[in-house]
């Protein structure tokens, strides 16, 4: 006797497809960080960097960071590769003295005629005001301005001669002597102190335009925090000033030493990487930045 017939669903084929295990590649264990350190192929900090570090293939870092060395190095070791001996530094006081004394009197005559003749055309400007705008005022300018030229061209005849004799003395213990590095620190130092001024009276005038045109709802906070930040804006504008003025007068102190053109150009080079740093060290470090 036969049972009952199975369902017509029982029957059929079960469509979905049967699950799958999805295997996954087998990975290796990663060294642990301290293990990565030690192999030199990864780690962070300033020895990550170092190892990872190329040289030849980031040119422009590399030259940086050189130049950075460079600086440091002549700003806190070096001493100046020319050392001074007793002989050249006695032949060097015996020519300046020579220097000082040639064509003593009518050098000095000249020089004393030069000044009086620039006083005259400070008080010829100063004999009125507005002289700009009068006739007779602008006449005795000029007048005092022509003997003025004529007075100089007089004391600069004098002046050249001088020059020469000092450029010759100076040649005996060169640029890169103590005497041409310490002119260029008194360089520098003119500099800095002007480039401090310029700074300090800048801030000085933004004060009191700051504490004029305040808002009345400023709090002090926000009162100092603006003020601080035109102190350090001026300071830096400043201190920038100071550098770009070294650098253009320091090819005149090089041309007093009569040095050749690579030297004096190395010289330069190196100088302005020294004051550079010193302008940075004025920011990182006050209190040695101001005994520049």
């Amino acid at each position: 006797m036969d049972g009952p017939a199975p369902p017509e669903d029982a029957t059929r084929p079960d469509p979905s497809p049967s699950p799958r295990m999805d295997i996954q590649p087998r990975r290796e264990a990663s060294p642990p960080p301290r293990d990565r350190a030690a192999s030199g192929r990864g780690g962070g900090g300033i020895v990550g960097v170092v190892s990872r570090w190329k040289p030849l293939e980031t040119p422009r870092f590399t030259s940086c960071v050189l130049l950075y060395l460079l600086g440091i190095f002549v700003a806190f070791y070096a001493t100046p590769p020319v050392t001074i001996t007793d002989a050249m530094q006695t032949k060097y006081f015996d020519m300046m003295e020579a220097a000082d004394a040639i064509d003593l009197e009518p050098r000095t005559a000249a020089e004393t005629a030069l000044y009086h003749a620039t006083m005259d055309v400070h008080r010829a400007r100063n004999s009125q005001w507005f002289c700009w705008s009068s006739a007779p005022c602008r006449a005795r300018v000029n007048k005092a301005k022509a003997r003025q030229r004529a007075k100089l061209r007089d004391a600069e005849v004098y002046r050249k001669r001088r020059d020469a004799k000092v450029r010759e003395a100076k040649r005996t213990l060169g640029l890169w002597s103590a005497l041409g590095v310490d002119e260029a620190k008194a360089l520098f130092r003119d500099c800095y102190e002007r480039g401090k001024v310029f700074a300090t009276r800048n801030t000085y005038y933004d004060t009191f335009w700051l504490i004029i045109g305040g808002r009345s709802d400023d709090s002090l906070a926000e009162l100092l925090i603006r003020w601080g930040f035109t102190v350090l804006s001026n300071f830096t504008v400043g201190m920038a000033s100071a550098v770009i003025s070294f650098a253009w007068r320091l090819p005149a102190l090089i041309r007093t030493f009569a040095a050749g053109t690579w030297s004096g150009l190395v010289f330069f080079g190196v100088a302005t990487i020294r004051r550079v740093l010193s302008v940075q060290t004025f920011f990182t470090h006050p209190p040695l930045g101001f005994n520049i």
